[in-house]
């Protein structure tokens, strides 16, 4: 009997193993699949990825790729990491307008661009005051500009909006430093001194080629492209002439300004003067240009 019981245990063995090998053969081949398809994936979603960054530089490169009248902490555009190679970045400057080299006689049309640079001024300031400024900062405005600016956040905030300054005044010297600190966060990745210089003024402004070292501009709420539509930048866009302001670098105008759309970024020109450029569609390069031409 325990003969007969041990070739029926023999037998149901030898049968489970033979209908196992089946499943085992269909789970390895399953997973072999799975992990295929997951290279796969990664492969599209890395090629998606270069493709869409090297379509922006591409774009960039059109107009002079500059996002330095924001302050590098304040988008989030922390050091980059040192690489054992350089990253390969071409820089091309296609000015087209851009290409006024002037001034006009009026404090309020001050122009500082890569063609304007502005080294030796130095403007008397005012705090805006801590309650109109992000994390209660105290920035600063020249005095001179202060009035209108209160009068327009106040008026905003009777429409149910606030604006809130993230960044103002910068001196000479501390755009100096922002700078500095990119050109050596690309000479520490192995360019070049010229090179790691022109990658950088991509990045951060050129020191006295910053509006924001004329103590007429302001950034407000949001510094990133894809608010613009949010109710401060629309008010802003609807409201900020009648207070003497307007959208210092405007979409449709990177070939004249040097310097990508920033919705976030306005400028004092004074009442006047903000409703002709508003009304001639013009940018300050285009404006000064223009009155220039007509004096």
């Amino acid at each position: 009997m325990q003969r007969y019981s041990q070739q029926i245990d023999k037998r149901y063995n030898q049968h489970y193993t033979v209908n196992k090998k089946p499943y085992f053969t269909v789970t390895c081949f399953s997973l072999v699949a799975i992990i295929i398809l997951l290279i796969i994936a990664i492969a599209v979603t890395r090629h998606d990825y270069k493709k869409s960054q090297t379509l922006f530089a591409d774009q960039s490169s059109q107009t002079i790729v500059s996002n330095g009248e924001t302050p590098v902490s304040s988008q989030n555009q922390e050091e980059e990491p040192v690489s054992s190679e350089p990253e390969i970045i071409e820089i091309t400057e296609g000015y087209s307008v851009l290409n006024f080299t002037g001034q006009v006689d009026d404090w309020r049309l001050k122009m500082a661009n890569r063609l304007n640079i502005i080294e030796d001024y130095t403007p008397n300031v005012t705090a805006i005051g801590s309650q109109y400024c992000q994390y209660g900062d105290s920035y600063e405005i020249d005095e001179r500009v202060y009035d209108d600016l209160i009068d327009m956040i106040t008026a905003a905030e009777n429409d149910g909006v606030d604006l809130i300054a993230v960044s103002a005044y910068r001196s000479f010297s501390s755009q100096q430093r922002l700078y500095e600190r990119k050109v050596q966060t690309y000479l520490d990745q192995g360019y070049s001194r010229k090179k790691a210089e022109d990658i950088a003024g991509t990045i951060v402004a050129v020191p006295g080629t910053s509006d924001h070292n004329l103590g007429l501009a302001v950034d407000f709420n949001y510094l990133e492209q894809h608010y613009e539509n949010t109710e401060e930048l629309v008010w802003l866009k609807e409201n900020a002439e009648k207070y003497g302001f307007v959208m210092r670098y405007p979409k449709d105008k990177e070939n004249y300004t040097g310097v990508i759309y920033e919705p976030w970024h306005y400028r004092y020109v004074g009442k006047e003067h903000a409703k002709v450029m508003n009304e001639k569609n013009m940018c300050l390069e285009e404006y000064v240009k223009y009155l220039s031409k007509n004096s």
